[in-house]
């Protein structure tokens, strides 16, 4: 089983200002993430083993290390490079917050006002997910079935 973050996809420039990340960026609105996450507003930018979601969203938070994702702290595994490209040059990713998503054997839980809120929301093995970069990360959603 592994915990896989999903940011809400204000890497790219095409999505970047849209009003509806803007509202699940604000306070983490489950109606608006399931709305977001059928639109393909996501991306994946991380997966941890295990099923511990505090765990995850600590290991995503930049301060500790100077870029989570340049220099990964024991047990998360950035997906992609662990950098976008910039104006000013390579950077790392973003530290997890509102909005974002952390999915264990396909049940979401969101970053809102709260805290971290497990919610009604599930994504069916199925579902493609982007991976920032490029690629999807349908595997990782969900626990291997026995």
């Amino acid at each position: 089983m592994a915990v896989v973050v999903l940011h809400a996809n204000n890497y790219e420039e095409e999505t970047r200002d849209n009003a509806l990340l803007r509202d699940v960026r604000f306070d983490g609105d489950h109606g608006a993430v399931a709305k977001a996450l059928a639109e393909g507003l996501y991306l994946a930018v991380a997966t941890m083993e295990g099923s511990d979601v505090h765990a995850a969203f600590r290991a995503t938070q930049n301060g500790p290390v100077e870029s989570w994702s340049r220099e990964a702290p024991g047990g998360i595994v950035p997906l992609g490079e662990g950098t976008i490209d910039s104006p000013r040059g390579p950077l790392g990713y973003r530290t997890s917050s509102t909005g974002d998503l952390f999915v264990v054997d396909g049940v979401v839980h969101v970053v809102d006002r709260s805290g971290i809120s497990p919610t009604e929301i599930r994504i069916p093995p199925d579902t493609e997910i982007r991976v920032i970069g490029g690629g999807s990360n349908v595997d990782a959603l969900h626990a291997p079935r026995r």
